[in-house]
């Protein structure tokens, strides 16, 4: 079942039919005896302009990974569903994409409706010098000029991302990405093809094909897996980075292992057995073909049991090493061997406390019992709180290793949960560089209630943020800079004026407000408060122009940097090869073109009486 991500989803509720002569109490008892019903509902799937959608697939989300295929649209787009309460839906058939524009009204009562955009489509083959299909080579396509955080995973019937997706070439060499938001696309072969293609993904079409030329084949990667004597390891599970995913092979009698399409390069090659733990060689893979054989360290048998307190057993314990889950059997018991060196292991369950240990592995075997408790929890509140303080809680020095982990609400409130029975270190640590401990004794399934913890008092630092004529900034942001560490924020009021603490030393303080150029300063604390002089910011320039050198498609970064080296200010072109910077100030600048391998740079120098400068740049060919 292919990875799929949402792009929009339909909402639906069980609606209790009442007639008009039923009682408020009658009303009321229905409602909440049908909402927890399933009632058949009806929808319909269709276009942009309303016409129906035949064959599309609805989507609805299970308790287990994946979503299941809850109806099909009929010819005329209609589909049924049991529906409990509320639930999302979504359809996203090959070629479409999720309509989220403003929907209509419904165009028959009591049936809604679920409407499609035509999609692109992006396709081409990865060949080698021969013109021979290359299978396995990893493809991304990602929308020109958009910048990407961090991926979240979601679910239903889209096979991915509309704007930036990845896939493998097969066996025929071919790679194919559905349902694309229209636009300019980079697309690229990253596993050893620095070659970027740029093609246009237009609705309801498929893009000019890409042809991918691999200089040479994939290699042949083989070996054998042999233990610390040297003798052949049957059962081994052993993975290359280098090749198609998903992909690995097990040893047999012999040991050896195989995998006849690996991209050429430094991969990483990991070698697993129940009884001899787990290896990562960092290998060069070189054509036409290239034998690597692992030799496995000693391991070390741990072995053991996830019990209560009391020595009676857990209900659904889970154990993992390393962050790689082991199998138990029924009663939890566990065996499994590590590698040379120190490991984290970590038992949970439900309602119970988790139990983290880290053990070394010498050779020798390891009995290891974890006992998992009823979870107790510790409340309080941090006392002097403020809404730009951030304040994380941790505890140390206890019976076991301890994960857990939190931050303060905006009241200053904190609830620490999971926690085993023991003495503890309550450690809190502030955005400020102060910290405060408290030990703490817990006992198991209690609810520790702690008085109120107060950090130590800090000096003040004060100041004002003016424009260049005097008057005062409000809204500027403040940040407090000691050596690389962020450490605090702050903002200015309608008089322009700012307060703040901060620990002893020296700090760099820069004011910044859009529309502005921004200021800096150098302020030392020696256990007493500080008066900043005012810090004046000069009103922005944008600096604007046009790129030469660009193809259709392709997108630049520019950016400004000031003559001294300390402020930079960026942005990306727009698709017509255009680009604008705000709120640079009086002074000269270097301003860089980039773009894959290829740079150019220009100075230019603005003025005090400048509102807007303009500097065109060409980027020179490679």
């Amino acid at each position: 079942m292919p990875t799929r991500t949402v792009r929009g989803f339909i909402c639906l509720a069980a609606l209790a039919l009442l007639s008009s002569g039923t009682s408020r109490a009658q009303e009321e008892a229905q409602e909440e005896e049908t909402s927890w019903e399933e009632q058949e509902m009806t929808g319909r799937v269709v276009d942009a302009e309303g016409r129906p959608l035949a064959g599309v697939e609805i989507w609805r989300p299970t308790e287990g990974a994946e979503d299941a295929v809850a109806a099909v649209s009929g010819p005329d787009g209609l589909f049924t569903v049991l529906a409990a309460g509320i639930f999302p839906l979504s359809a996203c058939p090959p070629g479409w994409l999720p309509d989220e524009s403003p929907s209509p009204a419904p165009r028959e009562p009591g049936v809604f409706e679920i409407r499609l955009r035509p999609a692109a489509r992006i396709a081409g083959r990865v060949v080698d010098g021969q013109g021979e299909p290359v299978e396995g080579v990893r493809i991304e396509a990602r929308l020109a000029g958009k910048a990407f955080g961090c991926a979240v995973y979601v679910r239903s019937g889209c096979p991915g991302p509309a704007d930036r997706r990845t896939g493998y070439s097969d066996a025929d060499g071919r790679f194919a990405f559905e349902s694309l938001e229209p636009g300019w696309f980079e697309v690229s072969a990253p596993d050893g093809l620095p070659k970027v293609a740029r093609r246009l993904g237009e609705a309801g079409t498929s893009a000019e094909e890409i042809e991918f030329v691999v200089s040479e084949k994939l290699v042949l990667l083989e070996g054998r897996v042999v233990d610390a004597d040297g003798e052949p390891v049957a059962g081994a599970q052993v993975s290359v980075s280098g090749a198609r995913p998903g992909s690995a092979a097990r040893t047999g009698a012999d040991g050896a292992y195989r995998f006849p399409h690996v991209l050429p390069g430094p991969q990483n090659l990991v070698a697993r057995h129940p009884d001899l733990g787990r290896i990562v060689e960092r290998i060069q893979v070189a054509a036409p073909r290239t034998r690597f054989d692992v030799r496995m360290p000693p391991a070390t048998i741990v072995q053991g049991r996830i019990l209560g307190r009391d020595g009676s057993p857990v209900a659904g314990p889970s154990l993992a090493v390393d962050d790689e889950p082991v199998e138990l059997d029924a009663g939890g018991r566990f065996r499994f061997s590590l590698s040379p060196g120190e490991h984290a292991v970590k038992a949970e369950a439900p309602d119970r406390a988790p139990a983290e240990r880290r053990v070394t592995a010498t050779g020798d075997p390891i009995d290891l019992d974890l006992e998992l408790s009823r979870p107790a929890t510790i409340t309080g509140r941090i006392a002097g709180h403020t809404p730009r303080q951030w304040v994380s809680l941790e505890l140390e020095d206890g019976p076991q290793e301890s994960s857990a982990r939190e931050d303060v609400d905006e009241q200053g409130r904190f609830q620490l949960s999971d926690v085993a029975p023991g003495t503890w270190t309550l450690l809190a640590t502030d955005n400020l560089g102060r910290t405060l401990e408290r030990r703490v004794h817990v006992e198991e399934g209690r609810v520790i209630a702690l008085d109120e913890l107060r950090f130590p008092p800090l000096p003040a630092v004060r100041g004002r943020v003016l424009d260049s004529e005097g008057r005062p900034i409000s809204g500027a942001s403040l940040s407090f800079e000691q050596g690389e560490r962020l450490r605090m924020w702050a903002y200015t009021d309608a008089a322009g004026r700012f307060t703040t603490h901060l620990v002893d030393g020296t700090w760099t303080l820069k004011a910044e407000r859009a529309g502005f150029g921004p200021a800096a300063a150098t302020v030392t604390l020696e256990g007493g408060p500080v008066d900043v002089p005012d810090l004046r910011l000069v009103r922005g320039v944008a600096l604007s122009g046009s790129i030469a050198g660009l193809a259709p498609g392709e997108v630049a970064f520019i950016q400004a940097t000031s003559e001294d080296g300390a402020w930079t200010r960026g942005a990306r072109a727009n698709l017509d090869a255009t680009y604008r910077i705000p709120d640079l100030w009086p002074g000269t600048w270097t301003v860089t073109v980039e773009l894959d391998e290829r740079e150019s740079s220009a100075p230019v120098r603005i003025l005090p009486q400048d509102e807007a400068v303009r500097i065109d740049l060409v980027l020179e060919e490679e």
